[in-house]
């Protein structure tokens, strides 16, 4: 059974410019840029009443989201429902 959605991630050049907006337009609230060097990616957070929204922007030239967003327009999404709590195969790869 498919729970709750968990967030949905977003790939972004700027992550809190993104969540500006979103935060605006939801009157949401927005977390602080927090930096995942280990990830290669800086994560910012709008929270909705029933999900949150992940902005996910490159940190440095190696991080997988720089190489997607190379190859992708900005704004692809990746979704996760809190059903089972198993995390599956990157889709920024």
């Amino acid at each position: 059974m498919l729970g709750r959605l968990n967030h949905v991630a977003i790939a972004v050049k700027d992550a809190e410019q993104a969540a500006k907006i979103y935060g605006a337009a939801f009157n949401a609230e927005i977390s602080g840029a927090v930096p995942l060097p280990e990830h290669g990616v800086i994560t910012v957070f709008v929270t909705l009443p029933n999900t949150k929204i992940e902005f996910i922007q490159p940190l440095g030239e190696a991080s997988p989201i720089a190489k997607f967003l190379d190859r992708n327009d900005e704004g692809a999404t990746y979704s996760r429902s809190s059903a089972g709590g198993r995390r599956g195969a990157s889709p920024w790869r």
